[in-house]
């Protein structure tokens, strides 16, 4: 059984992501139910996908959010692939 985008979240991502969330409680809350819900990244609509790069400030550890790349297929900075595939 594969698992979650949230389960394979990386530690880094997963930190800043409850960081961000004391500051924004509702929508990282919407972020981590994305997650949790979801099996690959193209499973995540391009809003949610964006809200996951933007709240876990994955500029921090070198992803670059605005490239379509990152945004249409994830990055292995902030989820960890299972099978080769984010």
């Amino acid at each position: 059984m594969r698992k979650t985008l949230f389960d394979r979240l990386t530690p880094a991502a997963r930190e800043q992501l409850m960081q961000e969330k004391s500051k924004y409680t509702f929508t990282v809350h919407n972020i981590l139910e994305s997650l949790s819900d979801a099996k690959y990244w193209s499973d995540l609509t391009i809003e949610q996908a964006n809200r996951v790069l933007l709240y876990s400030n994955c500029d921090m550890f070198g992803v670059d959010r605005y490239t379509y790349r990152t945004l249409m297929y994830g990055d292995d900075r902030i989820i960890e692939p299972e099978n080769d595939i984010i």
